[in-house]
């Protein structure tokens, strides 16, 4: 779980810091920052948005230091008893793992939620497609130039070509299968060439699977608005950069004609849904930057090559140490403490001392099995207690003590030796003499009388 909110968090940063740096580049001139470079630009954004290259770096950086091991362990302290103890890290903001659980639910379930509506608006819109699809004859004119300029730009894979009574403007529709629908009427003034140049440019550079990406990206970050914004610019410079692109060899006369032509087709491509295909006409709102842009579009000089390389390496390197430091710095998942069991405490092993051991004593299984005994047996007296005041002597007689209780070491090296049995308890061979007290209490035999 922490794993998975850090990358989430790093890459989210790092794409955010991207895309911020796109929005600043609006106010760029193009002759500094061309639009085939900001579209490049966007590229990089998407990468970092979905891949997380900074937690990679970071988490693969200490491998390549000189002491891998010791990167990421704490310093160490002494305990006061020669222990070292591993000293605790720096703070770090911490969530409960009920949070985190709420966090992640709340990603799913938006991302779940994007990607599902997106789906079934391009099954929506492919269905219409191929409702009023237009088979066109192989021998057509179409068909033709469509053979002619593949082979010019070098394009090896299928391009289906087919027409629509649904559009009024040319789009490229098809990850897999790509096909370029053609209105069922054209109007006169269109370029043919210049269209189909057009779709296969975009076919060429992957178009359609920058947009796919770029939908990706607002799934996973849909709660982010430079993610959405970045999709927007996406299909803006897309076209941009293309018409760039389409016109860069073009003579002056032949920009105009292509200009004409973006003209014609822009009045049918209000129905077209820009993220699931490229198309001719684009946006109306940018249509006068799109003239500007194609009508002044030029080869790019080295000083601006050379600035513009340097840009992107720059923003680069300012978003993947952003990321490094969101990685670092993503709050971790708090471990749940578990409950201790009822009754047990955690305590100190004890050690039996001579001052707790209790003395050896006799079971009543023991005593059970030894059996009553008409001879008065010896008891041990309790350890005389040195706080209690001594007891005089009656009659100069001396009172037999017990022996004192063998020392705690001596009791339990004695219990194992000896193994239990089912023996009766052995009786001791000599009894103790008894006592003047004792022989004064006992009564004398008296001779029976026959």
């Amino acid at each position: 779980m922490n794993a998975m909110l850090e990358m989430l968090f790093a890459m989210a940063v790092a794409g955010s810091v991207v895309a911020a740096c796109i929005v600043f580049l609006r106010k760029v001139p193009v002759d500094l920052f061309p639009a085939k470079w900001r579209y490049r630009l966007q590229k990089i954004a998407i990468l970092f948005y979905l891949l997380p290259i900074a937690v990679g770096i970071s988490w693969i950086w200490p491998l390549i230091g000189s002491n891998p091991a010791t990167v990421h362990d704490s310093p160490s302290v002494s305990d006061g008893g020669g222990l070292m103890v591993a000293e605790p890290p720096l703070s770090v903001p911490t969530i409960p793992v009920s949070a985190a659980f709420v966090i992640l639910g709340i990603c799913a379930i938006g991302a779940i939620g994007f990607a599902a509506r997106q789906l079934y608006d391009y099954r929506r819109f492919s269905a219409a497609l191929a409702r009023t699809r237009i088979a066109l004859p192989d021998r057509s004119e179409a068909a033709e130039r469509l053979s002619l300029i593949k082979r010019e730009l070098g394009l090896k894979g299928n391009v289906a070509l087919a027409g629509s009574s649904m559009i009024r403007s040319p789009v490229l529709v098809g990850l897999r299968r790509p096909v370029i629908y053609l209105p069922a009427a054209l109007p006169a003034d269109v370029d043919l060439d210049m269209v189909l140049r057009h779709e296969f440019i975009h076919l060429k550079r992957k178009d359609l699977w920058v947009k796919a990406f770029a939908l990706a990206v607002g799934a996973l970050h849909w709660y982010n608005p430079l993610a959405h914004l970045l999709r927007k610019e996406i299909q803006i410079w897309s076209e941009l950069s293309c018409d760039e692109e389409v016109v860069i060899g073009m003579s002056h006369s032949e920009r105009k004609r292509y200009g004409i032509t973006l003209l014609n087709v822009m009045a049918g491509s209000g129905n077209l849904p820009a993220r699931f295909s490229a198309s001719l006409s684009g946006d109306g709102k940018q249509f006068k930057r799109r003239l500007t842009l194609m009508l002044n579009a030029k080869k790019m000089k080295k000083k601006t090559m050379f600035l513009t390389v340097a840009a992107l390496f720059l923003i680069a390197g300012v978003s993947t140490t952003a990321a490094v430091w969101a990685s670092d710095n993503t709050p971790t998942v708090a471990a749940p403490v578990e409950a201790a069991p009822s009754g047990a405490e955690p305590t100190a092993t004890s050690v039996p001392t001579a001052e707790t051991a209790p003395a050896p004593t006799a079971t009543a299984e023991e005593e059970a099995a030894a059996g009553p005994s008409d001879e008065p047996h010896a008891t041990a007296a309790p350890a005389p207690d040195p706080t209690a005041a001594p007891v005089p002597s009656d009659e100069g007689h001396a009172v037999p003590t017990a022996a004192p209780a063998p020392a705690a070491a001596e009791s339990a090296g004695a219990s194992a030796a000896v193994a239990p049995s089912d023996e009766a308890h052995a009786v001791p061979e000599t009894a103790p003499a008894p006592t003047a007290t004792e022989a004064a209490a006992e009564p004398e035999a008296v001779p029976s009388v026959k």
